[in-house]
This record gives C-alpha cells, sequence and structure tokens, in this order.
C-alpha cells in the first residue's frame, strides 16, 4: 500500500508540517539556482560583456575616433578632387564648389552642293557640284568664379581657321549681363539662332543684309519673367553678313539694339510660344580701296548672286597679264551712314511653327 502527503498527515500532524517546510525550502533553492543561471546566459550570448566596463568604454571611444578621422580624411579628398562628367553637353570639370568649370564640346556638318546647269556658270568655285565641311566647330567654354562665362569657338572648316567667337560675360545679374569680346551682333533673328538649331544646313536669304560677328560690348538681360528681353551695344561695325577682326576700318562706331516679347510664355495654350520685337543698327562707314566695307550676297548654295564693283586683280593687254593695284577709279567703297532695321518674329505651338525677319 503507497501513503500519500495527505494520507500521512492525516495520520500524523507533525510530518504534514515537515514536509511543508522542506517544501518551502526546495522553491528558494530553486529560485536562487535560476538567480544564479541568469548572467551565465548573458555572458555566452555576448562575450565582449565579461570585459571589465572600463575596458569597454575606452574601445568604444577609440572605434568613435578612428570613424571621425576617416570622415575628416574623405570630406578632404573631396574638396581636393575634381567633378568630371561627360554627356550630352560635352566634356565638363568643375571644381567641388562649383566656382569653376571648362567644358569643351563642339559640332560638325557636312554639306553637298549639287547645282543644275552649273558649266554655265562661270567665275566661282561655289558653283561647283562637291562635298564640303561646311562648320568643324569646337567650343571651350566655362565658368569663373560662378559669375564670368567665357567661350571660344574657332572653325576648321574652309582654306584657314577663323575665329568665331571670344567673348567673356558678366551673369551675375539676369536683368543686366555685359559682354565683351567678338559675338553676334544683336540683329536678325534666325542668326542669332546656332548653327545647331536650324531647320536646314544654311540661313535664310534676309540674312545677307544682317551683321554677323562683330567686335564691342554690349548689356542685356531679361525682364518679367523672361517675357521681355532686351540687348544693346557698340561695336566695330562690318559690312552685311559679313564678320570683322580685331582692328576697325575707321574711327566711328556702330550701335545695334534689340528688344523682343514673349508676353504669354508662362502660359499654357496657343499663344504661349508667341514672340516678336525689333532690331537696328546705325553707323557711320568709311571704306576704302583695300577694305571697302560692302559685303557681297550669296544663295543658300553660298554662290555669289550680287557684288559690288571692284578693281580686278589682273588684267591681260596684247597677251600680257598685268597686275592691278587697287584704285578707288574702279573700286566701290561704303561712305556714309548706314541704317538698319529688322521686325522680327515666331510663333509655335505643338508641331506647327512659323518665324520671319
Amino acid at each position: 500500500m503507497v501513503s500519500t502527503p495527505s494520507a500521512l498527515a492525516a495520520v500524523d500532524p507533525a510530518l504534514e508540517a515537515q514536509l511543508k517546510a522542506l517544501s518551502a525550502r526546495v522553491q528558494q533553492l530553486e529560485a536562487a539556482l535560476a538567480r544564479a543561471q541568469a548572467p551565465l546566459a548573458t555572458a555566452a550570448a555576448s562575450p565582449t560583456s565579461t570585459q571589465p566596463p572600463a575596458a569597454v568604454e575606452q574601445r568604444v571611444r577609440v572605434l568613435e575616433r578612428k570613424l571621425e578621422v576617416a570622415a575628416e580624411e574623405s570630406a578632404t579628398a573631396r574638396a581636393k578632387t575634381p567633378a568630371v562628367s561627360l554627356g550630352e553637353k560635352g566634356l565638363a570639370v568643375a571644381t567641388p564648389d562649383g566656382n569653376f568649370e571648362a567644358r569643351l564640346r563642339g559640332y560638325v556638318q557636312i554639306d553637298g552642293r549639287f547645282f543644275h546647269d552649273d558649266k554655265a556658270l562661270t567665275g566661282s568655285a561655289a558653283t561647283q557640284d562637291a562635298f564640303l565641311a561646311r562648320r568643324i566647330r569646337p567650343i571651350f567654354e566655362g565658368t569663373v568664379a560662378r559669375q564670368f562665362y567665357y567661350r571660344v569657338m574657332p572653325d576648321f572648316a574652309g582654306s584657314a581657321v577663323t575665329l568665331q567667337d571670344a567673348y567673356a560675360e558678366w551673369r551675375q545679374l539676369p536683368y543686366a549681363r555685359v559682354t565683351v569680346g567678338k559675338f553676334k551682333a544683336p540683329f536678325g533673328l534666325e542668326r542669332l539662332g546656332s548653327a545647331t538649331e536650324l531647320a536646314f544646313v544654311e540661313r535664310g536669304l534676309t540674312n545677307n543684309l544682317a551683321p554677323n560677328r562683330d567686335f564691342g560690348v554690349q548689356i542685356g538681360g531679361e525682364w518679367w519673367g523672361k517675357r521681355v528681353s532686351y540687348q544693346i551695344g557698340v561695336f566695330n561695325g562690318v559690312p552685311d553678313l559679313g564678320s570683322t577682326g580685331p582692328s576697325d576700318l575707321n574711327d566711328d562706331k556702330d550701335f545695334a539694339g534689340r528688344v523682343f516679347f514673349q508676353p504669354f510664355i508662362e502660359q499654357f495654350g496657343p499663344l504661349q510660344g508667341l514672340g516678336f520685337g525689333l532690331a537696328g543698327s546705325y553707323g557711320e562707314e568709311q571704306g576704302s580701296e583695300t577694305a571697302t566695307g560692302l559685303g557681297s550676297y550669296v544663295t543658300p548654295g553660298q554662290a555669289k548672286f550680287f557684288g559690288y564693283r571692284s578693281t580686278p586683280a589682273s588684267l591681260v593687254v596684247n597677251g600680257d597679264k598685268l597686275t592691278l593695284a587697287p584704285s578707288l577709279a574702279s573700286t566701290v567703297v561704303g561712305a556714309g551712314e548706314r541704317t538698319r532695321y529688322s521686325p522680327q518674329g515666331f510663333w509655335y505651338w505643338r508641331q506647327f511653327g512659323v518665324f520671319g525677319d
């Protein structure tokens, strides 16, 4: 027969008291054992926790300092390393702070000219059927101290290298930018656009009456959210369709100006792409037999269709070739006032567009 504690207690109350005391003692021992095993389990999970607290704190400080030094060295390296990028706008190199930038880009345009019945045309190689490099123009440009922009653009097409652009521009104030050097005179609407934006390789016939590039100083800018733009400047003065070198033909200077309006540029609708304006130039010209100050006028194929009389370089008399010196008696020169006006405008809406000047 097996006796249960309750059964024994019924027989002997003293034995029941001893059993309760032993049970309480066992519970106390189990609780003490659990408390003793808890630090051992934590130590097994985190071996570094066995280190003294002071050693752990010192190691953390050393690691934090190493991270700070690495961050400082990385920032110093970035401050000294230029930013280099290559994209659709060319190859650019800039300082990390963006204050200075140099950019190299350019464009090449190849043309093919084929004239109907060109054998009947004489006196000009421009009327021969030929393929040719119309424009080969590298562009060197950049900014200095964020405020000054510069641009140099030679042209290697043709028989000689031509300097098309060479100017600097102060751009601190968007409404009053100052430009100095050789650049496009503010006159013809189509002439002011880049050759890369033309619908055709050549510009229209009206550009025969507009100056090309000139040396001078100009101030211009934009007002009222680009709704109004203007340019006004003083230049050496060039013939129609002409460009000038660093020298001038006479002491007089030309004045040129342009104002253009786009009143609906900030709105969406058919009138958003509407723009119109007026340009003009004025100057006193005095040419010579060697520098007439007059231009020649060409077709879109660059064949001359009109020019002023000039002294021929040579003349054949009785079978002998004579070299002639330029003479005012046989050369037309520019003399007096020259005034140009150019009303101009455009309108673009979705796939449709029209412009003229």
